[in-house]
């Protein structure tokens, strides 16, 4: 249940912008189609694949289509769904695991910044990693940014056999390099914009 809710909110944080939750949603599901042994879930990921293409079209124009709730937890039953039929497959979650756990962290992060700070939890913020990224280069320069997490992710996990050291190295690296990315976003713009 918990694992639940925190895929719905990474999901639901990440829509906030144009393609991001596509982006990362594509990476997902071809991460199913490829690695499935289960052909049902494979013929499924195509569909939707298929879907995210089409909706990824939609999603360019500014403040257009969002994903919003219904379709943060429709998406995330049916993750849940193909991860339950998939338990045993080893290589498949552990990607899973490799693509979300950018997300998912960025998402504490900017939870743990607001108590920190006092801030109301369930009011708008924009402190998100690709919020701040879009906001301060005024581009689409976060889908990149997706794109390397998931990738390195990927990598890190190839690296490592299924377990506590891989979840604790994985966890480590995304958070030095959030910060990373954050502290030189802060530092370059900051100066630009002097």
């Amino acid at each position: 249940l918990l694992a639940f809710l925190v895929l719905v909110n990474t999901l639901n944080f990440n829509d906030g912008e144009d393609l991001n939750i596509a982006v990362l949603l594509i990476i997902v599901f071809s991460t199913f189609y490829f690695y499935s042994e289960n052909k049902f879930i494979q013929n499924t990921s195509e569909i939707i694949l298929y879907f995210l293409i089409s909706f990824s079209f939609f999603n360019t124009k500014k403040n257009f289509l969002y994903f919003g709730d219904s379709g943060c937890y429709f998406i995330s039953i049916i993750i849940f769904l193909f991860i339950y039929q998939e338990i045993t497959n080893d290589v498949l979650i552990k990607l899973l695991m490799a693509i979300i756990a950018f997300p998912i962290i960025d998402v504490f992060y900017v939870i743990i910044y607001r108590l920190f700070k006092k801030q109301n939890l369930v009011s708008r913020n924009y402190l998100h990693l690709y919020q701040v990224v879009s906001k301060k280069t005024k581009s689409k320069f976060y889908l990149l940014i997706n794109i390397l997490f998931s990738a390195l992710n990927i990598l890190v996990a190839s690296h490592f056999s299924f377990g506590i050291n891989f979840v604790i190295f994985l966890v480590i690296v995304n958070i030095v390099l959030l910060l990373a990315i954050r502290f030189f976003i802060d530092k370059v713009f900051r100066y630009n914009e002097n």
